[in-house]
């Protein structure tokens, strides 16, 4: 049996759900990325990096990844 990953995926603000704030959300990477309904806000980039787990890595935006996405952490 594999354990699932945690990914953050920080997005710009002016989500669909939550307008005018970043926005960070939880999912559960196993064979596939599975959402979750833990997520967090905040009115700074700099704010929403803060409340991250420690010793994450991030990755840069994917050309081909929602023009919402700021930046994957894993």
């Amino acid at each position: 049996m594999t354990e699932s990953m945690n990914q953050y995926c920080v997005y710009g603000p002016g989500t669909a759900d939550l307008p005018g704030v970043y926005v960070c959300r939880r999912f559960e990477v196993d064979r596939d990325v599975v959402p979750t309904g833990d997520h967090w806000t905040a009115e700074t980039l700099e704010a929403v990096r803060e409340q991250l787990p420690e010793g994450l890595v991030c990755l840069p935006r994917f050309p081909e990844d929602d023009p919402n996405i700021i930046e994957v952490w894993i």
